[in-house]
């Protein structure tokens, strides 16, 4: 049987970690995975296997484990995948999504960030920009990673707030959501942030009520919410039902 007829119908792909690899031109050649009745759509792999692949068009989940010898995807790669829709990494540093590809993942709905320990700071500038159609983002055991880059203001279409934050509970000093015309609430667990000082909530008109253990976040000097109408109601001095939970907060500004 020749390879191109190996697998036919071949959608989901794991490649284990080898140090080198050469693929069958099945694998190599986006005509011969078209072939089939179907086309490769999920794919794990180190990153050096991922430097072998020419083509993947059809893919919408991917996930990358990087490596010392393969540190990123090239750009090529990466604006061939424009159907992506979920993308998982492990071990990236600064250099493994370079900016001028990530603006072809418009499709991206999920992406998750995992024991990129040589990230220190902040999420690298030009990671989450691009992706308008984000509704899911998950940091896990970035230790030095200790603040979200701007760009994440821009994820309009953002259900609900990424688990990612739940790690920066003890060093975020300041939290802005703006603009989330699709997050409805707001977790409880954000009442565990006790190093906050500065919270805004703008524009997320399904947000109508804040987490009750906000009550006990004793750093938060400032907060700012607007352009949320029954949230703003439920703010309302001393006589709507979230007053008591916010009263304590020196600067309060509702509705401004």
């Amino acid at each position: 049987m020749r390879s191109t007829e190996a697998f036919p119908n071949l959608e989901d792909l794991d490649i284990g970690w080898f140090s080198s690899l050469a693929l069958p031109p099945l694998l190599t050649s986006l005509k011969n995975l078209k072939k089939g009745s179907a086309a490769l759509k999920k794919l794990k792999c180190g990153s050096l296997s991922l430097a072998l692949l020419s083509k993947l068009e059809t893919l919408t989940d991917l996930t990358v484990h990087f490596t010392n010898t393969c540190k990123c995807i090239t750009v090529e790669t990466l604006q061939s995948l424009a159907n992506l829709k979920k993308l998982e990494i492990w071990e990236a540093d600064e250099r493994s999504l370079p900016e001028e590809g990530m603006r072809a993942l418009k499709s991206l709905t999920s992406s998750s960030i995992n024991y990129c320990r040589k990230l220190m700071g902040c999420l690298p500038q030009g990671w989450l920009r691009h992706l308008t159609a984000l509704e899911e983002l998950d940091i896990f055991q970035c230790d030095r990673v200790v603040e979200l880059p701007d760009e994440l203001k821009s994820l309009s279409k953002m259900v609900s707030l990424p688990k990612a934050l739940q790690h920066l509970s003890s060093s975020l000093q300041l939290l802005s959501l703006n603009d989330l015309s699709q997050m409805s609430s707001l977790p409880e667990w954000l009442g565990d942030f006790m190093s906050l000082e500065e919270l805004t909530i703008s524009e997320c008109p399904k947000v109508t009520s804040l987490p009750t253990r906000i009550r006990g976040m004793t750093n938060l000097q400032f907060m700012l919410v607007m352009e949320c109408p029954e949230l703003e109601r439920r703010c309302e001095r001393e006589i709507a039902e979230d007053w008591h939970n916010i009263q304590h907060i020196p600067h309060l500004y509702i509705g401004h």
